[in-house]
């Protein structure tokens, strides 16, 4: 088949290109950087053109291709059959390998005209050979035939494909893998930086090229995560947005280590700090997606997470094990060989300064990452220890990241207060009495509400302080230059994810009520009739209930229906949001009971007797301030993109806001700025 041959041209190219990279780095050669050119243009035509006739195939309903009828159908309407080209182990790789494919189109330019060309792309475009050969191992274009030899004839074709999974028939699956999968890539720019640093041992000037690429990534992988959440909001039922699955974790992790990179950064930009911190972080940020990888796609996790795919079998296994170890032990071997070469320059900052407030957000965020890592990881460590795999229970991550929330949204403000050198201490004073005095009154106001326990109390006051503090500086910033309040927006987007998050999941409320038809029920508040059921598309059905509240009078409808891809019953929630909180439906079941009916007063005496009545059982919910999480993860989100888009004169130094010119003394602009 004409794609397979693609991706085995892909391989050849992009080996080619690998190898002329390497000797052009080894020995400068104008012919081995043309050739490297070339291959590595060849490899993303290639892609580009084995990735088409894989849609093709789907668009078409190619049902002779094991991959096409295992994800999709002819019902499917045409967004969700376009989404199928990723719904399975090989699409996925080919996905990833696409989008790789697609940003090195920009980095050749890139890395060429900040002389990083040979060792970047010899870098990026390994990463690209260990997705071919993926996809030489996982092959999305097999036959059936070939796929299960003995049980259909060469040239049989199914009438129609076996369909994707009713969990991903959502709008999110058109976009939320895209967006990840993107973010997956853009987290190899960063990591071929470092390692080329390395390689040419230039440890001062790499970042520079590197981080808008960083932030980027870390943007683009944010985004993806966000999606799930809401994805996992709107759809799975159980009134949550993020359940510490291992799978859910793995993404979250690159992305933490991400944005701790990003403060690095700037110390090194600023003052030419953490020179290895940052290498490492450059570093970690792809091998911990790689890692992601290995846990999602091998199978180690089919017992402990509803998101992992199943066992891709042995080849592929061991691939993602040499994936994880080559990706991991060539930097790590250039780390210790180039160690002693690293400039080390002393620290030389004051503990009430920007670069050690930078110093302490970061390392927060590295152990938040660490703990995540060794709780995602449960099931394989426990294997190994105990020959059972076992997943730690949900209050892990309870117990171990609240207080570090509490340190993230204390440092989300304090930073913003903080010069880099020294920070005078009666005028930090003055600009923390705003702040200081929002955390009280919120503690305030939330003991007089029933919040009791301690910790909840800290954590609130904690996001409302980092809130105050980012309002009151991003507006100083905003009237004199907007582009410098990227720092500032994402920091307030943190107030208010803090806020939210703790809010949402401490205080919501949960009943499960039974809905007889035709008879109000109070639950939580809110009085719930259920008025029958209709079919909305084959064999999909909705569920209305009325809900009334004052003078609130609105219906919702759930959705169930039984899948026969499943096997099983698949309910969907309904949510009415009403601003401060939402109001949450999720659909258990549909029985039948009893009940006695009063026969007409005729002559005499008439019998009583019985009939069947339906019953809806629903798990009726209340969200305080979930509205918090959504507008602080947007928030958050546009103050990285604020930075992405801010164009900085060359060679200028990065700063987010403007700063005092000497010691103790300060400009009329930076005053304008604090």
């Amino acid at each position: 088949m004409i794609g397979g041959l693609l991706v085995k041209l892909a391989f050849v190219a992009c080996s080619v290109s690998v190898l002329a990279y390497a000797r052009c780095h080894l020995r400068e050669s104008s012919q081995a950087l043309t050739i490297g050119r070339l291959g590595f243009i060849t490899t993303i035509l290639a892609v580009l053109l084995s990735a088409a006739t894989l849609l093709y195939l789907i668009l078409t309903h190619q049902f002779q291709y094991t991959y096409v009828w295992s994800y999709s159908s002819r019902d499917l309407p045409t967004p969700l059959l376009i989404s199928t080209f990723y719904a399975g182990q090989e699409g996925s790789f080919m996905l990833w390998a696409l989008y790789t494919a697609l940003i090195g189109i920009f980095l050749l330019r890139h890395s060429a005209r900040h002389g990083y060309e040979p060792q970047v792309m010899s870098v990026f475009g390994g990463i690209e050979l260990m997705l071919l050969l993926m996809l030489l191992v996982k092959n999305p274009f097999l036959s059936v035939w070939e796929s299960f030899p003995g049980e259909v004839g060469a040239g049989f074709l199914p009438a129609d494909g076996r369909g994707l999974n009713p969990l991903l028939q959502n709008y999110w699956m058109v976009i939320h893998p895209q967006v990840l999968f993107s973010g997956f890539a853009a987290m190899g720019v960063p990591y071929a930086y470092a390692v080329a640093a390395m390689l040419k041992r230039d440890y001062d000037s790499w970042f520079k090229a590197a981080t808008p690429w960083l932030v980027f990534g870390t943007f683009v992988l944010g985004t993806g995560i966000m999606m799930g959440g809401v994805w996992a909001y709107e759809t799975l039922g159980w009134g949550g947005y993020w359940g510490w699955d291992p799978v859910e974790n793995s993404s979250l992790v690159p992305w933490l280590v991400g944005v701790a990179a990003i403060h690095t950064t700037l110390s090194q930009r600023k003052r030419g700090a953490f020179v290895r911190t940052n290498l490492a972080l450059g570093i970690l940020c792809f091998i911990l997606v790689v890692y992601s990888t290995f846990l999602t796609r091998s199978g180690v996790l089919g017992d402990t997470s509803v998101h992992s795919f199943v066992d891709p079998g042995m080849w592929a296994y061991w691939l993602l094990v040499g994936m994880l170890l080559l990706a991991t032990s060539f930097p790590v071997f250039l780390f210790i060989r180039r160690w002693k070469e690293f400039p080390h320059r002393p620290v030389r900052h004051h503990y009430i300064s920007r670069e050690f407030a930078l110093f302490l957000g970061a390392s927060t965020l590295v152990i938040i990452a660490v703990l995540v890592t060794i709780g995602t990881s449960s099931s394989m460590i426990t294997d190994i220890l105990y020959g059972k795999k076992s997943a730690v229970d949900i209050s892990y991550y309870s117990r171990t990241i609240m207080p570090l929330g509490f340190a993230i949204g204390v440092l989300a403000g304090m930073g913003q207060l903080l010069w880099w050198t020294k920070s005078d201490v009666r005028s930090l004073l003055g600009s923390l009495i705003a702040p200081v005095a929002g955390a009280v009154i919120t503690a305030a106001l939330s003991l007089a509400l029933g919040v009791t326990q301690p910790l909840v109390l800290a954590l609130l006051a904690s996001a409302m302080f980092a809130l105050v503090t980012n309002v009151q500086v991003g507006w100083r910033i905003a009237r004199t230059n907007p582009r410098l309040a990227g720092g500032a927006v994402a920091h307030i987007g943190v107030g208010l994810l803090l806020l939210g998050c703790v809010v949402s999941s401490e205080y919501d409320r949960k009943q499960t009520v039974s809905l007889p038809q035709g008879k109000s029920v109070e639950a939580l508040g809110f009085r719930l009739t259920y008025e029958g059921f209709h079919e909305f598309e084959k064999d999909r059905y909705e569920f209305k209930i009325r809900v009334e509240r004052e003078k609130m009078d609105i219906v919702l409808k759930p959705v169930m229906f039984f899948s026969t891809y499943n096997n099983g019953v698949m309910r969907h929630p309904d949510i009415a949001n009403l601003l401060l909180r939402d109001l949450y439906l999720a659909p258990l079941s549909l029985d039948q009971q009893e009940r006695v009916q009063q026969p007409a007063m005729q002559k005499g005496n008439g019998a009583a007797g019985t009939a069947k009545e339906d019953v809806l059982v629903v798990d009726v919910s209340i969200k305080p301030l979930i509205n918090l999480v959504w507008a602080g993860v947007i928030v958050l989100l546009a103050g990285f993109l604020i930075t992405i888009i801010r164009r900085a004169p060359e060679g200028a130094q990065m700063r987010t806001e403007s700063e005092p010119q000497g010691e103790g003394e300060v400009t009329p602009t930076a005053r304008a700025a604090r």
